[in-house]
C-alpha cells in the first residue's frame, strides 16, 4: 500500500467514509397465514428492524441533512486532521439528477474555510467564503467533498442478517431506538469493497491486491431509528493501519483515524433547495473557452486602454553563467481600435549588466524617447521594431486569439468577481503563432543554423466582472541548440500583465516639444515606410525600364528592354496579370504579350502562341519590380547623405549623390562583371588590376507620392575599365546602364486585360 500523505487525507475521508456502497441485500421477513390460523406476533430482530429503516429512509425522494466527518493521520509524534462539517438540502435523491444545497466547512489545522454549495446537471457550483466561485462536474475528484446528492445515496450501508444476528436493539425513553455494532476488519473490507476498490483506483494504485495489506480495527457502527420509523442518525467510525503481516522495513507506522456521523432533519418533510442568485457567474471548464472567447473579441474592441507588464527572465548557458532580466513597462494607449493609436509610458530595466528608465511616447510609427542620463531620440519602429520602445506591440501581442484546444484541461475560479481561467497550454507551434516577438527572435539564430525548443507554455487570462480581460500572464521554457544539438543555453521566461483602466479613464501624456526630438537618416525610413506601403498593395499598374550598353575591343552591342503591365493577387498569392515586352538588342526588335493566371502564363511572341506552367517566379513572362531588390539596392549609410524635396502636393522625392567610394559600394557588382568578361578574354596577359578609366553616375533618385506609396527609382551610371597587357597594349570596356522602375496608382490597383483567345495557345514542350 502506498504511504498514506497529508495530499490523501481527504481522498481517504472522501472515498471510504461518503463514497461507500453496500454489498448486501436488504431482506424483508414476514409471516403468511390462513384465516384458519391464529396470527402469532414475531419479534422483530436488530436485523428486521435495521432493514425496514433502511428501506423506508432510501425511499425518500428529498432530505435535509446534518453531517460531521473527521479523520486524522498520527505517525509518531505527528498528528495532522482534517474535519468537514456539511448542513445540506438534496431533491430527487432516486433520480440520475439530483438537485442539492449547503453549506459545507472544512477546518484544516484550526483553519476553517466555509462553503456555500449547490449541485444541479451533474455539476458542482461551489462558492468558497464568498470570495471564490467553480463549477465543476460533480463526479470530478475536486468535487468529491462537495457532492452532497452522493452523501446521502451512499453514506449508509445495508448489511447483512449474519453481522446483525446477534446485535441488540436498545429502546429509547424518547420512543426512538438504537442500534450499535462492531465489525471485524474483514467484514469491514467485505462490506465496503467497491469503496475501497473505488479507493485504490483514485490514488492509483494498479492492482487491488493492497486490499488485503490494509488492517482495519475499532471500527463501530451506530444507528439511531426515528419513532416514524426513518433512520435519524447514523455514525461510523474506524482506525486503518497497514497489516503487520505485510509491513517491510521501509514503512512508516502510519495510523489513519476517520469517523462520520449523519442527522436526517425531519426525515420525510418537505425539502426546498436554495438555487444561488448568481449562478451565471459560476464558470466551468467547459464554459472556459466560451467566457475568455467574449473578453478576449470585448477587450481586443477597446477604443483605450491603460497596462502595466513585468516581463522576467533567468537564462543558463552550458558553461553555467546565469543572467536575470527583469523588465518592467506601462502604458496608456488611445485609439487602440482605429489602427493608429498614440501611446504614452515607460520602460525600465534591470538586469545583471546594465538598468535603466525611458519615458517613451508613441505616435504614428515613431517612438519619441527620453532615456534617463542620456538624452533623447526619435525611432522609426513601424521600419526597425524596437521592442522596448513600441509601447502598442506587447499589449496588442496579449490579444492574439487563442486556439480552442488549449482549453482542453484548464481550471476555472471566480474570485472577488474576477473569472481567472489557469492551466491553458500551447505547444511551440502554437506558441510561436501566437507570440510573433518571439518568433522573430528565434528566426534570426535559424540564420545561424541554430535549433530550438520550447516547452512548458503555460497561459493563464483573468476576466473582470465587466467582461474584459484585467490580467494575463503568460510563461514558457527555451533551449538553444547548436547545429550539432549541443545546448548552448536554457532560459525560463515570464510575462505578467494587468489592465489598469480603460475607455475615458485614459489620457495619453503628449510630449509638448516633440519637434525638438530628431530621427537619424530620416531619408532612408521614408523610403523604407514607403515600399513597406506598396508591398502591402495587391494590385498596381507598372513599369519597367533596363536600357545596357557596351564597347569592348572596338564592338559595341546594346540591349533595350521595356515592359509594361498590370498585376493583381500580390498578396493574395494567386498572380494575375497581363504586359507587353519590348525588346531591342543590336539594332532588332521583338516584342510579345503576356497574360498571366496563377501558375499560367500565355505568351505571344510575334504571333507564335505558347502556354507555359510556371514553376518559379524566375521562369515568368510577366516581370514583376522586386521590393526587396529595391529595397537592398543602396547601404543604409548611403541614405545619410541623401536630399529630400516635398513638394506642394504632398509627395517626395529622395536624391543621393555618389562619390567615387559610394559608387563601388553600390555598384560592385557590375564592376566585376566587366572585370571577369575582360579577364576570361585576355587571361595570363593582363597585368595588375584595371585602372578605373572614368564614371559617371548622376544622382538616384526615388520618388513617393502624396499617399506615402513607393512609385519607383531612376538611375543610371557610365563605368570605363582600362587595363594593361603584355608587349605594353592597354585594352578598355565600357558600360552605360539606365535603370528606371515606375508604379503607377498603387492606391487604385490594376486593370488586367485578358485574351480573347486562350485556346489557341499551344502548351510548350
Amino acid at each position: 500500500m502506498k504511504k498514506i500523505t497529508v495530499f490523501i487525507l481527504v481522498i481517504v475521508i472522501a472515498a471510504s467514509a461518503l463514497l461507500l456502497t453496500a454489498c448486501g441485500k436488504t431482506q424483508q421477513t414476514t409471516t403468511s397465514t390462513t384465516e384458519a390460523e391464529v396470527i402469532v406476533p414475531v419479534k422483530k430482530t436488530a436485523y428486521d428492524i435495521f432493514s425496514e429503516a433502511y428501506g423506508k429512509t432510501k425511499a425518500l425522494s428529498a432530505v435535509e441533512y446534518n453531517c460531521k466527518m473527521g479523520v486524522s493521520m498520527v505517525n509518531g509524534e505527528e498528528e495532522i486532521g482534517i474535519d468537514v462539517k456539511t448542513h445540506a438540502k438534496t431533491v430527487g435523491i432516486n433520480d440520475k439528477k439530483p438537485v442539492s444545497s449547503g453549506v459545507v466547512d472544512l477546518s484544516i489545522g484550526g483553519v476553517t474555510v466555509s462553503a456555500s454549495v449547490y449541485n444541479a446537471d451533474g455539476m458542482a457550483y461551489i462558492d468558497i467564503a464568498k470570495l471564490s466561485k467553480k463549477k465543476i462536474a460533480i463526479d470530478s475528484p475536486e468535487a468529491i467533498t462537495y457532492n452532497l446528492s452522493s452523501m446521502t445515496k451512499k453514506s449508509i450501508v445495508a448489511f447483512p442478517e449474519e453481522i446483525l444476528k446477534d446485535v441488540n436493539i436498545v429502546e429509547n425513553d424518547d420512543g426512538t431506538k438504537t442500534i450499535a455494532f462492531e465489525l471485524t476488519s474483514e467484514q469491514f473490507k467485505s462490506s465496503y469493497k467497491e469503496a475501497l476498490e473505488s479507493f485504490l483506483k483514485f490514488i492509483e494504485e494498479d492492482d487491488y491486491s493492497s486490499l488485503s495489506e490494509m488492517s482495519f480495527r475499532g471500527v463501530n457502527v451506530n444507528v439511531c431509528i426515528g419513532s416514524d420509523g426513518y433512520i435519524s442518525k447514523y455514525s461510523l467510525d474506524y482506525t486503518l493501519v497497514k497489516d503487520e503481516a505485510s509491513k517491510t522495513e521501509e514503512d512508516e507506522d502510519i495510523e489513519l483515524n476517520a469517523s462520520i456521523e449523519i442527522e436526517f432533519v425531519n426525515p420525510g418533510a418537505e425539502v426546498k433547495v436554495d438555487v444561488p442568485a448568481d449562478i451565471d457567474s459560476y464558470f466551468s471548464a467547459a464554459d472556459a473557452y466560451k467566457a475568455y472567447l467574449n473578453a478576449f473579441r470585448k477587450t481586443r474592441s477597446l477604443s483605450a486602454v491603460e497596462y502595466a507588464m513585468l516581463s522576467k527572465a533567468t537564462a543558463t548557458s552550458y558553461l553555467g553563467v546565469s543572467v536575470l532580466t527583469e523588465v518592467s513597462s506601462g502604458a496608456k494607449i488611445s485609439g487602440f481600435d482605429t489602427g493608429k493609436p498614440i501611446a504614452s509610458g515607460y520602460v525600465e530595466s534591470k538586469g545583471s549588466l546594465s538598468s535603466g528608465r525611458a519615458s517613451v511616447y508613441n505616435e504614428n510609427g515613431y517612438a519619441y524617447v527620453t532615456v534617463a542620463g542620456v538624452g533623447s531620440g526619435k525611432f522609426d519602429i513601424e521600419v526597425e521594431p524596437i521592442a522596448a520602445y513600441n509601447l502598442v506591440s506587447p499589449f496588442k501581442e496579449l490579444l492574439v486569439e487563442l486556439p480552442k484546444k488549449a482549453f482542453d484541461d484548464v481550471e476555472v475560479e471566480t474570485v472577488s468577481g474576477k473569472t481567472k481561467i489557469t492551466g491553458i497550454v500551447l505547444d511551440q507551434k502554437e506558441f510561436l503563432r501566437c507570440f510573433r516577438s518571439v518568433a522573430d527572435t528565434l528566426s534570426e539564430y535559424e540564420k545561424y543554423n541554430y535549433g530550438y525548443e520550447i516547452s512548458n507554455a503555460l497561459i493563464s487570462v483573468t476576466i473582470d466582472s465587466d467582461g474584459i480581460i484585467c490580467e494575463h500572464s503568460v510563461s514558457y521554457d527555451l533551449v538553444l541548440k547548436n547545429a550539432d544539438g549541443t545546448t548552448l543555453s536554457s532560459s525560463a521566461a515570464q510575462v505578467d500583465t494587468e489592465i489598469l483602466n480603460t475607455g475615458a479613464k485614459v489620457k495619453v501624456d503628449v510630449p509638448s516639444n516633440l519637434d525638438d526630438y530628431k530621427l537619424e537618416n530620416e531619408a532612408y525610413y521614408l523610403l523604407m515606410r514607403a515600399l513597406m506601403k506598396t508591398e502591402d498593395r495587391d494590385s498596381y499598374t507598372y513599369y519597367m525600364i533596363n536600357n545596357a550598353k557596351y564597347e569592348f575591343d572596338g564592338v559595341k552591342s546594346e540591349l533595350n528592354v521595356r515592359f509594361g503591365g498590370d498585376v493583381k493577387g500580390l498578396t493574395s498569392g494567386v498572380i494575375i496579370g497581363s504586359g507587353e515586352i519590348k525588346i531591342e538588342e543590336d539594332g532588332k526588335t521583338s516584342e510579345a504579350s503576356v497574360y498571366r493566371k496563377d501558375k499560367t502564363e500565355y505568351l505571344n511572341a510575334g504571333g507564335q502562341k505558347t502556354r507555359y506552367n510556371i514553376s518559379d517566379e524566375s521562369d515568368s513572362y510577366l516581370l514583376l519590380p522586386s521590393i526587396d531588390d529595391i529595397r537592398n539596392m543602396l547601404p543604409k549609410e548611403l541614405f545619410e547623405k541623401a536630399e529630400v524635396i516635398t513638394f506642394d502636393s504632398g509627395s517626395m522625392q529622395i536624391n543621393i549623390n555618389l562619390g567615387e567610394f559610394d559608387f563601388g559600394e553600390a555598384y560592385g557588382s557590375d564592376i566585376e562583371e566587366l572585370e571577369q568578361v575582360v579577364r576570361e578574354r585576355y587571361g595570363k596577359t593582363i597585368l595588375g588590376s584595371a585602372k578605373e578609366y572614368h564614371y559617371m553616375v548622376p544622382t538616384i533618385l526615388f520618388t513617393i507620392d502624396e499617399n506615402g506609396y513607393f512609385t519607383g527609382y531612376c538611375t543610371n551610371f557610365h563605368i570605363g575599365l582600362e587595363f594593361s597587357l603584355v608587349g605594353g597594349n592597354k585594352t578598355l570596356i565600357t558600360k552605360k546602364c539606365l535603370d528606371q522602375v515606375g508604379i503607377w496608382s498603387p492606391e487604385v490597383g490594376a486593370y488586367i486585360e485578358v485574351p480573347t483567345d486562350l485556346s489557341s495557345y499551344v502548351a510548350s514542350n
